[in-house]
């Protein structure tokens, strides 16, 4: 029987014009990755990992591009009944410092006016109350966990600490263009720990190279000409 698993294999991609073998590489990469649209997430407990590391000042959003960015993927979740758990780091916090600045809630409250829908937020992305609150979720509703780098264990791609984000999820997808390169917990421990699990639909445009001028690409070559950025995909998609 066919059985899915994420193979660790991490291409680096180098930025190249299209046309070229190394664009072909880059497209021909997605080959090995399931999509959102091809997962069972009807009626399931989807972890998305989003990346709403959005520039802040005095506690408001300077600009929601990442957010707006990812609502294809959540949008697509949500008219499919899925229970929503989104995941997402916001700048760097230090450990045992005032580290409030660094709280997702700006980010679900910008987020609930984009879906017009509620956004249920948990004062931490781990923990009784995190658990309830996504426990509760019905079909087509959606949480914003606390953001994940709260905890040290997220950037020491801590298998315990992923495991612990597991268990909150059925089914996992990457749409954190951004941060797809780390080697951190919610995006590489965490990957492995599920069945079922493929990229966003933004993760696919950028790495398909049809991303607008205006996405989060901010690397693109400036001279006129499409080219996908240098990354590292981590997800891959394999038959055995």
């Amino acid at each position: 029987m066919p059985r899915t698993e994420l193979s660790c294999r991490l291409p680096t991609l180098v930025a190249a014009p299209k046309g070229s073998a190394t664009f072909a590489a880059v497209s021909n990469l997605l080959n090995g990755i399931r999509t959102i649209r091809d997962l069972p997430i009807d009626n399931k407990r989807l972890f998305i990992r989003v990346d709403f590391n959005v520039p802040m000042e005095d506690g408001k959003i300077t600009d929601d591009l990442r957010i707006r960015e990812a609502l294809p993927t959540i949008k697509h979740a949500l008219e499919r009944e899925a229970r929503v758990i989104l995941g997402s780091h916001m700048g760097r916090p230090k450990p045992g410092k005032d580290n409030s600045q660094y709280s997702l809630e700006a980010c679900g409250i910008r987020l609930a006016e984009l879906i017009d829908a509620e956004v249920h937020m948990p004062d931490d992305c781990l923990g009784d109350a995190a658990k309830k609150v996504i426990f509760d979720l019905r079909p087509g509703q959606v949480c914003l966990l606390e953001n994940l780098r709260f905890h040290p264990e997220e950037e020491q791609d801590d298998e315990a600490f992923a495991f612990k984000l597991s268990e909150l999820a059925e089914i996992y997808v990457n749409d954190a263009f951004g941060a797809v390169h780390r080697a951190h917990a919610s995006v590489h421990r965490l990957a492995k720990m599920f069945r079922d699990k493929g990229c966003g639909f933004l993760l696919e445009k950028e790495a398909s190279g049809h991303a607008s001028p205006n996405s989060i690409d901010s690397y693109n070559v400036a001279s006129g000409s499409r080219a996908p950025i240098s990354m590292v995909m981590a997800l891959s998609y394999t038959s055995s």
